[in-house]
């Protein structure tokens, strides 16, 4: 099973500059003296309209803007958080119809940038591998769903039937129709582009505690993820007093004791101010042109 997986991904036509995009843009994204026109010059002509025509989609907000026509607009109306989301999300986008009511593209790119946002924020603070690495592992971790939802159609049709039917957890029944679950497709996909290691691994294991061991990346994403999933609508970002002791109490349980009492306020503070970003350019009212 494993190797028609690989064979079948092997298959996936994206865009031919796209993996090195994703390096070279995020790196540009992540430097804080980077301007928009330094990011255009990483672009080349098809990846700047990709951009644009996610930026100007009804997935980035309720059509509150006047049509964007440059990447200087797309920063301005979106800011870098959600520039660096189109750009390492767009090839998988278009996979998805713009009218395609199966899959929830708000909701899965809400959830991609919250775990990207906080495993960025809990590696600064705990000193815990590189928070440029984690937050491309945050943002891509579960692009083995979307792989998986496009182009393993019968196997994601009796994924959804063990899911409803016999009531079995989304990984029970992946792994149970195709021998892997997301978290290997997606890993699978970014050893192809030759991602760094920790990248494709911690993608690998995000949800798989007990194999992670003492590998700081791989852990830092997934705290990030069991984080983000206690955030499960934009009502619990309602004030941070809610938020915080939602999050408090899951950061107590699995978090080393000598990080907590020194820096969880602090973590929850940052990720809660950029969370409300997310919402912000999701929703169609920006907070903030940061990241």
């Amino acid at each position: 099973m494993i190797d028609y997986i690989r064979n079948t991904i092997q298959k996936i036509s994206l865009l031919p500059t796209f993996p090195r995009v994703v390096t070279e843009v995020m790196d540009v994204i992540e430097d804080p003296k980077s301007s928009v026109s330094d990011i255009v010059k990483h672009m080349d002509p098809s990846v700047v309209s990709e951009v644009l025509k996610v930026a100007n989609s009804a997935y980035f907000g309720k059509g509150n803007f006047r049509r964007i026509g440059t990447l200087e607009q797309a920063v301005a109306a979106i800011g870098y958080s959600g520039l660096s989301s189109i750009v390492l999300h767009m090839p998988f986008l278009s996979m998805i119809e713009g009218g395609d009511t199966l899959f929830d593209r708000t909701a899965f790119i809400r959830h991609s940038l919250s775990v990207a946002i906080l495993a960025k924020a809990a590696s600064s603070m705990f000193d815990l591998g590189s928070p440029d690495r984690v937050y491309i592992s945050g943002m891509l971790h579960d692009i083995g769903i979307i792989i998986m939802y496009r182009y393993f159609k019968e196997e994601w049709q009796k994924i959804g039937s063990l899911m409803e039917q016999d009531r079995l957890g989304r990984l029970e029944a992946e792994r149970s129709v195709l021998g892997a679950d997301h978290a290997v497709l997606g890993s699978i996909l970014l050893e192809s582009w030759d991602l760094p290691e920790t990248v494709t691994e911690s993608v690998r294991l995000h949800h798989s505690r007990d194999e992670i061991g003492e590998k700081e990346e791989p852990y830092v994403t997934w705290l990030a993820n069991n984080l983000a999933k206690q955030i499960e609508s934009p009502s619990n970002l309602a004030d941070f007093e809610t938020f915080f002791k939602k999050q408090r109490d899951y950061l107590q349980g699995e978090m080393p004791e000598r990080y907590l009492l020194k820096y969880h306020v602090e973590l929850l503070e940052i990720a809660y101010a950029h969370l409300k970003e997310v919402e912000g350019f999701l929703l169609g009212t920006p907070e903030g042109t940061h990241d």
